[in-house]
């Protein structure tokens, strides 16, 4: 049993094409920044004693929740194809994976980015010294570089796929003035 999930494991690996093994690693990468280094630093006024805080805290557990909701997501996303035919059937997406990785990125994005938002409003209001940890621009430069990727990507499949183009669909012989009338007529039956 333990000797078959090595073997199941690389078979899955190797249905992969190389983008979404380089998807698959960038989310190794972005999960292992986020969890392993510091995002605030905080020290008394008048001492060289600083506390770090991870993600992982009970003053962060909400963003934690989000940003593990989120990347728990695509985890599966990218790795499970019964779980991607799962979401397929419950809300019929399916055309551009990197349309959809790119959401989930800038959603973790501005979750993270709210923690410089409190952080910053602290700073100036509290007798310790409060900071942003080197942890936060390393996740931060990690996930800038995949919403740049994924951004690429979607666009890029678009274009070699020839979809998620917009079309015009203008009837014959009906001439309106009005944007609101010709996008009436494309729902009456």
């Amino acid at each position: 049993m333990i000797n078959k999930i090595p073997n199941t494991t690389l078979k899955k690996w190797n249905r992969f094409d190389g983008i979404e093994k380089g998807f698959i690693i960038y989310l190794l990468v972005l999960i292992i920044t986020i969890f392993s280094f510091p995002i605030i630093e905080v020290s008394p006024t008048g001492t060289d004693e600083v506390i770090n805080f991870f993600i992982f805290n009970s003053y962060t557990i909400t963003t934690f929740l989000i940003i593990s909701i989120f990347l728990v997501f695509l985890v599966l996303w990218n790795t499970s194809f019964r779980f991607k035919k799962l979401i397929h059937i419950l809300v019929g997406f399916k055309e551009n994976d990197a349309i959809l990785n790119f959401g989930i990125l800038l959603l973790i994005t501005i979750s993270y980015i709210s923690i410089s938002d409190v952080v910053n409003l602290l700073r100036e209001n509290v007798s310790y010294s409060i900071g942003i940890g080197y942890g936060y621009y390393i996740t931060g430069f990690v996930l800038i570089i995949g919403l740049i990727w994924n951004l690429f990507l979607a666009l890029n499949l678009s274009k070699d796929k020839k979809k998620n183009k917009l079309i015009n669909v203008i009837q014959k012989g009906q001439e309106s003035n009005s944007q609101k009338d010709h996008i009436k007529s494309l729902f009456d039956k």
